[in-house]
């Protein structure tokens, strides 16, 4: 690979900026790098063949209703500058974790825009720029604080949606998540026999998630899941909850990926944080401290509540003794909204009884509402939720 020190200036005269597009050009096997301070200018683009590689700084100056610079496409034109930074990690101290070595500069001129946003960027070879990232990457907007905006899509081209650009410089990160890890088991489906939870629900589970904080939707469900669960990080007890995570919960309790693999990735910057689980029909769980750099690239070790009521802020008040020494979520909590079981939930079961497949009275989650259902509002009546919001 040939590799050279770009050390040049480019001029333009104003009327030359207006009416002529001038594109920088790298071929395949070349590597150009400014140094120092030195930026290049452009009124057109970076056109980068095969292997051929801009690292550095280069500006794509003062533009009206610009869409598109150098691997970043806006849905949505903005007035301003667009600067790609390459071959660079970000760090300019926002908690952001490990970040590819790409980022960009925008400087929004005109009014705030709400756009979508692709990035393309190189994930092999000598100018790799993943920079050691493992999972799905999140495209991020700094402004004064850490907005999550990505899709968790990996490969060459990183995606987001209603990206808000605000006016004055804003970085644009691509960096790894929260990566939480953890085992619980649901009351309702948990088999003593087997010291795991039934699939009796497959088949009817749904593609897209019950939880509207966020109701994605995917395009197969795991082999194993028995059911989504939604995951989530607040930074204090009783704080704000920071971002919330649609994803599953396997047979053997673990909290799973699209894809079946243990571990899921939240759209935070890596931190401490307590983790919340909860379940549409059973009461939501907490841990009892906050879980120490949970970071993408490197999954925690899980957090096991199964092993006693110790595990769950609030202690044995939020959990059930599913069977001697195992613990699990309390079921019978159709009205989760409230988080207390009570009479509103026989309700609940009152309301679906003799009705068959994905159904909040079906406490026991074996795809049809009865009798049955009820002996768990009974037997846990009264019992309420340790988490606060």
């Amino acid at each position: 690979m040939k590799k050279i020190l770009l050390i040049v200036s480019f001029i333009l005269l104003p009327s030359l900026l207006y009416h002529a597009q001038v594109d920088l050009e790298i071929n395949d096997g070349f590597t150009v790098e400014t140094t120092g301070s030195l930026s290049i200018e452009l009124s057109g683009d970076v056109v980068e063949n095969g292997t051929g590689y801009l690292k550095g700084v280069v500006t794509s100056g003062s533009r009206t209703g610009i869409t598109s610079f150098s691997g970043l496409t806006l849905g949505s034109g903005m007035d301003g500058s667009i600067t790609r930074i390459c071959g660079y990690g970000y760090t300019k101290g926002n908690g952001e974790g490990t970040n590819m070595l790409r980022y960009y500069e925008l400087n929004n001129t005109g009014s705030s825009v709400s756009t979508s946003m692709d990035v393309t960027c190189i994930i092999a070879g000598s100018n790799d720029e993943s920079n050691g990232m493992s999972g799905p990457y999140f495209l991020y907007t700094y402004d004064t604080d850490w907005i999550g905006n990505g899709d968790g899509s990996t490969g060459s081209t990183v995606s987001a949606s209603n990206v808000s650009i605000g006016v004055g410089v804003t970085d644009l990160v691509i960096s790894e998540g929260t990566g939480v890890a953890a085992k619980i088991f649901l009351e309702g489906p948990y088999d003593e026999t087997d010291d795991d939870m039934n699939l009796n629900l497959t088949g009817y589970i749904p593609l897209t998630s019950p939880y509207t904080e966020d109701a994605r939707t995917v395009s197969a469900i795991p082999a194993l899941a028995v059911d989504w669960v939604l995951a989530q990080v607040r930074e204090t007890e009783t704080g704000a909850t920071v971002e919330s995570r649609s994803a599953f919960i396997k047979s053997d309790g673990s909290l799973i990926e699209d894809d079946d693999s243990d571990g899921i990735g939240i759209k935070s910057k890596p931190g401490n944080y307590f983790v919340i689980v909860k379940h549409r029909n059973h009461l939501a769980i907490m841990t009892t401290a906050a879980q120490i750099g949970l970071t993408w690239g490197i999954i925690p070790s899980t957090y096991n509540f199964t092993t006693g009521s110790a595990q769950f802020y609030g202690g044995s008040a939020g959990a059930k003794e599913v069977e001697t020494g195992v613990w699990g979520m309390i079921a019978g909590n159709g009205t989760s909204v409230d988080k207390v079981i009570d009479g509103n939930d026989y309700g609940v079961v009152y309301s679906d009884f003799f009705q068959t497949g994905y159904k909040l009275g079906d406490y026991n989650m074996n795809a049809v509402v009865d009798g049955n259902d009820y002996f768990y509002v009974y037997s846990n009546f009264f019992k309420s939720s340790q988490v606060s919001n």
